[in-house]
């Protein structure tokens, strides 16, 4: 990215985020970023604020959308204030141009976009063990060696596809996508390591070493044979590293064999999510195959005015049909955008949101409904800008 709202973006990122000199910074801005994915706010020639709309596809519900990943929202000291919201209200619009029709960012403070009705829809499983605890946990399998660029590309995206087989949310990841992974890892040192048996890839670690602590960037494996190989690899560095911290997708059992887990599992918070285009959105996912039936819904968003409205559903064959309504029916589901884009996402059913006074059918048969439109989901996501 060059020119002269290159050094404006990038003297906003070097004071909300990483100093230039940080080699994240240097590779982002020189291997990375593209211009046409960033979006400014200006008061007259001055810029304001920023962010950056970076391109993924995701699986959400049967279905590949094509989404915008925010990263970099910064906002210069003096504007702090109404610019974030302005913004993220253009933001809305120039994602729904690129048909676009959810939006996903990783918050280091949630709250900070609730207002806007982002909504948390990914959490993680985060492990802190004592590399001595790994033991009982860990068992020799398989073979791992030291990752080859660019020939073990495919290696990984197979160990990939299967580790989020069965599981939503996540990224499609195509050879870029790798590419770019493999390079920032690479910045500050970070090993790559693939696991085989029998000459088929079955795992990989992405992890670095920093002052007696091994940090793994991303642990995927097919299986618990695999599995438990990656955490003896791990449990190898007891006498460089007395901590290993990795992230783990919910669904993730390993905590219930460690022989000392209290204080060191948590529930992280990961990435927020937000649609864009009810009425898009709403036809572009799946339901499931058996129901046929017919739903209002008043959508309640406060940035983008063409959600604030009626709209009916229809569902038949796996299929939804959107249709605005110009008087709201006696049956009607009030749900604010932000509730919207969590039962999409299926991090929270119907009867949860409901509990949480997120939603409100207008009876226990229109809760039921909605929790068969919307069954909850295994959410899992590891990218991070």
């Amino acid at each position: 990215m060059t020119g002269p709202q290159a050094e404006d973006v990038q003297w906003l990122w070097d004071y909300c985020f990483e100093k230039r000199t940080d080699p994240f910074f240097q590779w982002y801005f020189s291997r990375y970023c593209r211009e046409g994915n960033v979006l400014a706010g200006y008061a007259g020639d001055r810029m304001e604020a920023c962010l950056h709309l970076n391109p993924y596809d995701i699986f959400l519900r049967g279905a590949t959308l094509p989404v915008s990943y925010i990263v970099g929202l910064g906002v210069a000291p003096e504007a702090r204030g109404a610019a974030a919201g302005e913004l993220l209200r253009g933001a809305l619009e120039e994602m729904r141009r690129r048909n676009h029709w959810v939006s996903i960012l990783m918050p280091a403070r949630a709250g900070v976009y609730y207002p806007y009705q982002w909504e948390l829809c990914y959490h993680q499983l985060h492990y802190s063990v004592a590399t001595k605890d790994l033991a009982p946990v860990s068992a020799k399998w398989g073979t791992l060696r030291r990752f080859r660029q660019p020939e073990d590309f495919p290696a990984l995206d197979s160990v990939y596809r299967r580790f989020v087989a069965g599981k939503h949310g996540y990224a499609r990841r195509g050879d870029r996508h790798w590419n770019n992974l493999v390079e920032e890892h690479g910045l500050g040192g970070g090993h790559i390591y693939i696991l085989e048996n029998a000459g088929q890839a079955e795992g990989y670690v992405f992890y670095s070493l920093d002052q007696g602590k091994l940090l793994v960037r991303e642990l995927a494996y097919t299986g618990r044979q695999a599995l438990s190989g990656l955490i003896w690899f791990l449990y190898q560095h007891r006498s460089q590293a007395t901590v290993a911290e990795w992230n783990a997708p919910l669904d993730d059992r390993l905590h219930f064999a460690l022989p000392n887990p209290k204080g060191t599992v948590a529930l992280e918070p990961f990435m927020a999510a937000r649609v864009v285009d009810a009425a898009k959105a709403l036809e572009a996912v799946g339901y499931p195959a058996a129901i046929d039936v017919e739903i209002a819904l008043e959508i309640e968003d406060n940035l983008a005015p063409w959600n604030n409205r009626l709209l009916a559903l229809s569902v038949k064959a796996g299929q939804g049909r959107v249709s605005p309504l110009d008087a709201r029916p006696s049956q009607t589901v009030r749900c604010p955008v932000g509730a919207l884009t969590q039962l999409i996402f299926g991090r929270l059913s119907a009867s949860e949101l409901m509990a949480m006074g997120r939603i409100q059918p207008h009876d226990a048969a229109a809760l039921a409904l909605l929790d068969q439109l919307f069954p909850q989901c295994t959410n899992y996501i590891n990218e991070y800008y």
